[in-house]
């Protein structure tokens, strides 16, 4: 039976790879990674956070050459020189992790992605060298090699050594150049999702950093919609005592959080303020902090001013304010308004945009961290003060020119709205045109200030002969001295007024991203930018009309946009038309890949999903540089493998806490029980931590499969993890269309200490570790089309069918819905809702429940039926235990015709993917938001939230009501205008109601752990000796959920009525006898053996007891100085190749495998002694420590365990 025997080859690769990563973690003698100096590990530090500094400092030189071409491998030599001088030893790494490291020496190693030292060598001469061999990258770049060497007093302890750092700058050449990536299309519509009414003319939407909305209205309040979607009745700030609104573009403008307002509290706002007297109006910029005891509450009496500035005219006020990436606050100012040219002649004159003296129609920047210097103070502000400096950059930083230090970019007319595109960091401006054009102007991230956009001289790339600059009396520049507009829009096609946008960079819809959105305050349409910078594509993706006088977008935590209504006082999101998958589908492999950290062919067709779905703790993340990852996921008979690629700026491990680093947690629900808390058995939560050798298992998590196996290496930008989990150990059937749960989180710790955020690519609360039933899920698919879901299944099957009407009555809808199942062959029944009981769906094999009926006549009497149920009448939903019974957990979408399929690999989907014309003309849809344990198959256009096909497995934890006893569907509707499509859906959700699964086969299961062992197949031996004492024989069952499992066991019969499905199951075990034997299953649609019976499977199998060749003469572990020493010795080698040394914190199971051990003397009959020596202990823990002995055919014998309480260690 070669599914039970171990296999050599894996565990020696499993061993190589564990050891290798254990000395990570600095065993004896061994280097260190992640310390060479690189800023891109633990925050640049060195080999000072080992050995403590207290000697001279010695030289350290790379040596090798600095122009390479690409791909090809090179030689350098590290040399350390001077300090103590007894021993030696380095750390190397490459900028981004470029290039690919490998050993010439015997000490060194390479480890994650580096290279380092394997043990110190001693100093000769006055120095030690260490060379080492690197590979360039294929494409050309500029790449520093970092190093970092220490010169030690060889007294084996970290004192009194000396530590120095070097790095090398390697030009790689005559490489492929970088691909210039392809932008993505343009989306083709979108459709709005009101979130908010009843604002008072909303002006700026924005975010602080976690999941409320912040809505300024222009009167002076700034209002807040919460986490849950509600407006709040009291606003976060309310300053209208303050604030001049009285004409149309003044008011409280702007507003921008502070990068640290989750710590500091301070956030910033633009408002048009009226001072004593007969003084113009004045623009404002000041400073407010959030109160201190409600984080729904400013401190109204905090303000600090920062700066005004006056204006001529009530209007071109712009007002928008956004923190860059740098770090400081972009202010955008309008030109002071005044009419056409008709300020000719005033005093001062107008059109300030060109003029270097004032404020007026720029570009703003200061630094609001910074205390004003002697040469960075505040320049043209009448406010007084220094509440602010000006950084380096600006267009006359330092008091260089005559103009106003603040000035970052000249030339804007009426900027009202700008952003940052949080991807790249460019700025897009949309500036408001006189009377032919708007334009949009776009720059990228680090440009230096000066920028000059060229109004009044030009409005878009048009010049405007009627202007010359007033502040000199000379004509205006040719085009040539202007930075133009990237796109631009004319007043002949109704546009007016521009409201600039965000560039879409959530994660919701795989439409969107990339696209700048934008609208116009007198063509209410909007549209999308797209394309490169140079050659941008407009497209309308929302009709004139669909909203009202468009002043402002935002952007929410996640990248998601909305959009407000300045006269209807709403804020809408915007919702694509291609939604995000929020499960998973595994694509089988044929070629299983290097669990190396590396990319390698076998993931070309693995389905790739983007990980920052929702942020579920922290704030102020900028996530495509600090937190943003890719995840891709397949599988083959033996194995389920994951590949996340983590974008990361800062990689950190300094404990205690696991969570509080750098680490990818992987939840697994091996059979998609979905249940209130995790087993122990085959539910898992697994850790991988950035530079930590051992997987991590959460608090309630079952033991870590002991043949996992992981890399993790780091990347340019990050780092990359690549993982193997053995099918068998987690309890995942390698069958097609088999479920299990699933959730992954990447948590960022950019600082030390408590980690700084936590992203999850399904849930939306940090509780997927608390219960499985939080989990979304993952379907196993080896490319077998699915089967065409028409006739009945499992013979003549009887549906119970009610309706709101008798059958000589139904309305026309219920009417097509049973003509269409009768002529498919099933048995329907119809009842009338007036009395239908529960009792009638005795002898029936389904439920369904028309959306005709009153739901108050059926409210919960087939809730606790134990057979399938369908119901498309929402109010329902609640009463079945779907879904909550609040009015946004279900409800009916009128005038609807297409479905968004969310799944596609799923029964319900019907083999139908993306979206389906579900119906020829209008039809109204129910939909639901089910619990969490439902399957989410599709969904309202535009909505994905509105889930309108659903389903749960029999067992599923539902919401207000018992787990379901039986499997049940949430549908969208049953009509008579359904098209084929239309059907084949209502034909797919019968199919998979009805429950007819069947018995695949077989697996063997420790009957101490419940875990898996391995198949059991037609033709197997089963060797005791390689196997527990306590064992059961499980049903696979697709689906996992049914009725019941009958066997027969060599003529013996016995029934299981609870999944998992066992022969002898529950507290009895199945005890072989020698022999040959016969086991048959039969799987029934009811408990106890009841109901409809599927086709049997019948196996016949051998059960062997051969003795061991591998025997131990003795196994003895003893604490020794500064390590435990394990010793055993064998009575023959005659058939040995070797052991696997493993080690545990308890007697149960072991934690961690420790090394491989090959046989000391292969092919002899004498014995051999053999010993280890554990360097990772410490001081007052017992350990535990077992041996796998394995033969040359592969076969395993577990010995131990035998314990050592480690003392005190012993300096040598």
């Amino acid at each position: 039976m070669r599914a039970l025997k171990w296999s050599v080859l894996l565990a020696v690769l499993f061993v190589l790879i564990a050891v290798s990563m254990a000395r990570i973690a600095g065993a004896s003698g061994g280097g260190r990674v992640g310390f060479s100096g690189n800023p891109a590990t633990n925050a640049g530090q060195n080999c000072t956070s080992c050995h403590t500094a207290g000697a001279a400092t010695p030289a350290v030189v790379i040596a090798g050459p600095a122009v390479v071409n690409a791909g090809a491998t090179n030689s350098y030599v590290v040399t350390i020189t001077g300090g103590p001088g007894v021993t030696g030893g380095f750390n190397a790494s490459t900028s981004g992790f470029l290039g690919q490291f490998s050993t010439v020496d015997a000490e060194t190693e390479v480890l994650a992605g580096e290279i380092t030292h394997n043990d110190p060598k001693f100093f000769s001469g006055g120095q030690v060298q260490f060379t080492f061999d690197w590979t360039a990258p294929a494409s050309d770049s500029v790449v520093t090699m970092y190093a970092a060497g220490n010169s030690t007093n060889g007294g084996g302890n970290t004192a009194g050594d000396g530590v120095n750092t070097t790095s090398m700058a390697i030009t790689v050449q005559n490489g492929n150049p970088n691909p210039t990536p392809t932008p993505p299309p343009p989306p083709s519509s979108i459709s709005l999702q009101q979130v908010a009414s009843g604002l008072s003319q909303p002006v700026v939407i924005t975010n602080a950093f976690d999941k409320r909305l912040f809505v300024v209205e222009r009167a002076g309040r700034i209002r807040i919609i919460d986490a849950n979607g509600t407006l709040l009745g009291t606003p976060f700030l309310n300053i209208t005592g303050q604030v001049d609104s009285t004409e149309g573009e003044q008011g409280l403008l702007g507003l921008a959080f502070h990068p640290n307002y989750v710590n500091n509290g301070y956030f910033y706002v633009y408002y048009t303020y009226d001072p004593p007297g007969t003084n113009l109006d004045r623009t404002r910029i000041s400073r407010f902090t959030r109160s201190a005891g409600n984080a729904n509450l400013a401190n109204a009496a905090s303000e600090l001013i920062l700066m005004e500035y006056e204006q001529p005219f009530g209007n071109h006020n712009a007002g928008d304010m956004h923190f860059g990436e740098d770090g400081y606050l972009y202010i955008a100012s309008g030109d002071g308004g005044g009419s056409y040219w008709a300020s000719v002649g005033q005093v001062p004159p107008m059109m300030f945009s060109q003029g270097p003296g004032d404020l007026l129609g720029k570009i703003l920047r200061i630094d609001v961290n910074t205390p004003a210097g002697p040469d960075t103070g505040p320049d043209c502000t009448i406010a007084g003060g220094t509440n602010y400096s000006i950084p380096p950059g600006n267009a006359f930083s330092n008091g260089t020119g005559n103009g106003c230090d603040e000035i970052w970019a000249f030339g804007v007319r009426n900027p009202w709205r700008f952003s940052f595109d949080r991807a790249d960091g460019s700025g897009w401006i949309a500036d408001v045109g006189q009377s032919q054009w708007e334009e949009v102007n776009r720059f990228a991230a680090g440009t230096v200030g000066g920028l000059n956009y060229g109004w009044s001289c030009f409005e878009g790339t048009h010049a405007t002969a009627e202007y010359y600059n007033y502040f000199d009396n000379t004509a205006c520049q040719p085009a040539s001295a202007y930075d133009p507009p990237v796109h631009e829009l004319s007043h002949s096609t109704s546009d007016c007024s521009i409201t600039g946008g965000y560039v879409y960079r959530g994660t919701s819809y795989l439409d969107l991203p990339g696209a700048y959105f934008f609208s116009d305050y007198c063509r209410p349409s909007i549209r999308t930018l797209t394309g490169d910078p140079g050659a941008l594509t407009e497209t309308t993706v929302l009709p004139t009309g669909a909203i009202a006088s468009p002043s402002a977008f935002g952007e929410d935590v996640l990248g998601e946009l909305y959009v407000a209504s300045l006269s209807s006082g709403t804020v809408s999101r915007i919702i694509g038309s291609e939604p995000r998958p929020t499960t998973a589908v595994v694509t089988k492999t044929n070629t299983a890949p290097a669990i190396d950290g590396v990319v390698d062919a076998a993931w070309d067709d693995a389905n790739q999903y983007t990980m920052n779905n929702n942020l579920v703790i922290g704030t102020g993340v900028l996530f495509q540089s600090d937190l943003w990852a890719t995840w891709r996921i397949m599988y083959d008979d033996s194995n389920l493998y994951f590949l996340v690629e983590v974008r990361d700026d800062t990689l950190i491990k300094d404990g205690p806490n696991w969570y509080d680093d750098d680490i990818v947690e992987i939840m697994i629900d091996g059979d998609h029980s979905a249940g209130p808390s995790y087993d122990g058995v085959n539910d898992f939560e697994l850790g991988f931590r950035w530079n930590d050798p051992a997987i991590i298992r959460g608090a309630n998590s079952a033991p870590v499969p002991p043949n996992a196996q992981f890399s993790m290496v780091g990347t340019s930008d990050g780092y990359r993890l690549e993982i193997s989990l053995p099918l068998a150990e987690i309890d995942v059937q390698p069958v097609d269309d088999y479920v299990f749960g699933l959730d992954i989180h990447v948590n960022d710790d950019d600082n030390g200490g408590p980690r700084d955020a936590k992203m999850t690519w399904y849930g939306i609360a940090d509780n997927a570790w608390q219960a499985p039933a939080n989990l979304s899920y993952a379907t196993l698919d080896d490319g077998t089309p699915p089967a065409e879901p028409n006739a009945a299944v499992c013979g003549t099957q009887s549906i119970l069918f009610v309706a709101g009407s008798p059958e000589a009555t139904l309305i026309a809808d219920d009417a097509a819905v049973v003509s269409h199942l009768r002529s498919a062959g099933y048995t329907v029944v119809v009842v009338d809702d007036d009395v239908v009981q529960t009792a009638n769906a005795a002898g029936k094999q389904l439920v369904i429940i028309s959306s005709s009926v009153a739901s108050s006549s059926v409210t919960t009497k087939f809730r606790d039926v134990t057979v399938g149920v369908i119901t498309w009448e929402d109010a329902l939903f609640n009463d079945m235990g779907f879904t909550g019974d609040a009015p946004e957990d279900h409800g009916i979408q009128n005038s609807q015709t297409t479905l968004a399929i969310l799944d596609s690999t799923h029964p319900l989907a019907a083999g139908l993917s993306v979206s389906v014309a579900a119906n020829a003309s209008a039809a109204t849809y129910s939909w639901g938001a089910p619990a969490p344990s439902a399957v989410r198959v599709g969904s309202i256009m535009g909505d994905s939230s509105r889930v309108a096909i659903f389903g749960f497995e029999a067992g599923s934890t539902m919401l207000l009501a018992p787990n379901a006893p039986a499997r049940r569907v949430g549908f969208f509707g049953g009509h008579a205008s359904l098209t084929s499509d239309g059907w084949k859906l209502s034909d797919a959700a019968t199919k998979w109601a009805l429950l007819c699964g069947s018995v695949t086969g077989f697996s063997l299961v420790n009957g101490d752990t419940n875990q898996v062992i391995g198949p059991l197949n037609n033709g197997d031996t089963v060797e005791l000796t390689v196997l527990p004492p306590n064992l059961k024989i499980r049903a696979n069952i697709d689906p996992a959920v049914i009725g019941s499992v009958g066997f027969t066991y060599d003529g013996s019969p016995a029934i299981d009525s609870t999944a998992p499905y066992e022969y002898l199951g529950g507290p009895l075990e199945w005890v072989p006898n020698l022999g040959s034997h016969t086991l048959q299953a039969r799987a029934f649609t009811q408990s106890g053996g009841a109901g409809l019976g599927t086709q049997s499977v019948t196996i016949n199998f051998t059960v062997t007891n051969t003795p061991l060749a591998v025997s131990l003469a003795d196994f003895v572990a003893a604490s020794q100085g500064d390590h435990v020493a394990v010793s055993w010795e064998t009575v023959s080698e005659i058939d040995n190749t070797g052991f696997n040394l493993y080690r545990g914190m308890s007697p149960a199971a072991p934690d961690e495998m420790l090394a491989f051990v090959p046989s000391a003397a292969p092919g002899s009959q004498q014995g051999a002694s053999y010993s280890f020596d554990d360097n990772g202990v410490q001081a007052g823990v017992t350990y535990w420590y077992w041996l796998e002995a394995l033969d040359l055919a592969g076969t395993s014998s577990l010995h131990g365990p035998v314990s050592a309480l480690f003392g005190t260690p012993t300096a040598v």
